[in-house]
């Protein structure tokens, strides 16, 4: 999310640059590319920015294809045993409902962890008004 002056870059600017760097998904190169622009933006509109760093999973498909793995190992065993497989859906189950819940699962764990980062700009005692022109990730889904 980034706060910035309406002076600095008209909203059909700020789209327009985002959607230029393709691919831009969370954890990736033009993700972090897109970051950077967002910050030099709004430094050249006068403001502070800054980015802060984190780490993430960000591979929510594959984590999904984890539990279903695990469901369909589960069903395969509980033919032979069904308090074994009816054990191992259980926590096929439980770990995705974490994972919808939290974004922490064993599904998650078994994904790649990423570097992000989050562009800030905050208003402090000499900063004018500001109006909030981005309240959506920069990132973009792999859709």
């Amino acid at each position: 999310m980034a706060f910035y002056h309406a002076r600095s870059m008209s909203t059909v600017d700020t789209v327009g640059g985002l959607a230029a760097f393709q691919g831009r998904g969370a954890g990736t190169d033009a993700e972090r590319r897109a970051a950077r622009w967002l910050c030099d933006q709004l430094e050249a509109g006068g403001r502070d920015a800054r980015l802060e760093p984190f780490w993430c999973r960000p591979n929510w498909a594959l984590a999904n294809l984890w539990h279903v793995a695990l469901g369909l190992i589960g069903s395969l065993v509980s033919v032979s045993s069904a308090r074994a497989g009816g054990a191992i859906v259980l926590v096929a189950l439980l770990s995705t409902i974490a994972d919808a819940l939290t974004g922490r699962s064993l599904g998650r764990l078994l994904t790649p962890e990423r570097a992000s980062q989050n562009v800030v700009s905050e208003t402090g005692a000499q900063s004018r008004r500001v109006r909030l022109i981005i309240t959506a990730n920069y990132d973009a889904g792999r859709t």
